[in-house]
C-alpha cells in the first residue's frame, strides 16, 4: 500500500513539473523546434552573380526561393532581395534554391541543402548559400523527386549523400554546370555511384565545310 502510495505522489510530482517546464519554456527558442516540429532558419543570400554584376552593377538581385516540407510540398517565397527567415521541419533534409528573378537569363540557381549546410550561430541556424552550393541543392531537388521509392527514399540518398566530397570534385571542372548530369542521376539513384560518374559532359565537336575565302589563309 505505501508502495503505491508513493507512486502516486511521485507520478503527481512529476506531471506537475514537467507541465510547469512546458508553461514556462513553451516560447523559448531552444525547444520549439521540440514543441511545433519546425524550425526557423536564416537564409544568407549569395554573393552576387558575377555575370549580373556586369550586367547591372548598381542593381540589387532578387530571388525566388524555393524548398520542399516534409511531405515532399514545395514551398515558394518570391521578391527575396535580403537575408530571410522562413521556418522549415526540423532536420528534415531540403533543398534550398534561389533563383534569380531579373537580369541576365540563363542564370544558374544559388542555393544549399538544409541542415547539411547549416550552422548553428547561438540559438540560430543559418544557411550559407553560394552558387557552387546551388548546384548540390539542383541535383537534390532531382535527386528526391526522380527516386523509385518517391520523395521520402530521394531525400534519404540526398541526407546520406556526401556533398562535401561532391564539391570538391567539381569544383576542379572547368564548369561545374556541365557535369554529365543524366550519367551521375543514374548512377547516384541506382545506389552504384563511383567518383568516375562526376565528368564534364562530353560534347560532340562538329565540323563544317567552309567556303574558300570565308576566312582569310593568315587568320589564326
Amino acid at each position: 500500500m505505501k508502495t503505491l502510495n508513493w507512486f502516486r505522489l511521485f507520478f503527481s510530482n512529476f506531471l506537475f513539473y514537467a507541465l510547469f517546464f512546458l508553461l514556462i519554456c513553451s516560447s523559448c527558442e531552444l525547444i520549439a523546434p521540440l514543441w511545433t516540429g519546425k524550425e526557423t532558419v536564416k537564409i544568407q543570400l549569395p554573393s552576387t552573380h558575377p555575370l549580373y554584376g556586369l550586367a547591372f552593377p548598381d542593381k540589387i538581385p532578387s530571388y525566388t526561393i524555393r524548398w520542399y516540407d516534409r511531405e515532399g510540398r514545395k514551398i515558394e517565397r518570391s521578391g527575396i532581395s535580403e537575408n530571410v527567415s522562413v521556418e522549415m521541419d526540423s532536420g528534415f533534409t531540403t533543398p534550398v534554391l534561389l533563383f534569380p528573378e531579373t537580369g541576365v537569363e540563363g542564370l544558374p540557381p544559388a542555393g544549399g541543402i538544409y541542415p547539411y549546410h547549416a550552422d548553428a550561430d547561438g540559438n540560430s541556424v543559418i544557411l550559407k548559400t553560394n552558387w557552387l552550393r546551388g548546384v548540390d541543392a539542383s541535383y537534390a531537388e532531382e535527386i528526391c523527386l526522380k527516386a523509385a521509392g518517391g520523395y521520402e527514399s530521394g531525400r534519404m540518398i540526398v541526407s546520406h549523400f556526401n556533398w562535401n566530397r561532391f564539391d570538391a570534385e567539381i569544383a576542379v571542372l572547368d564548369d561545374p554546370l556541365r557535369l554529365d548530369r543524366e550519367r551521375f542521376l543514374s548512377a547516384v539513384l541506382s545506389g552504384k555511384m563511383t567518383m568516375y560518374d562526376i565528368e564534364e559532359e562530353v560534347r560532340a565537336q562538329v565540323a563544317l565545310p567552309l567556303k574558300t575565302g570565308v576566312i582569310g589563309d593568315k587568320t589564326a
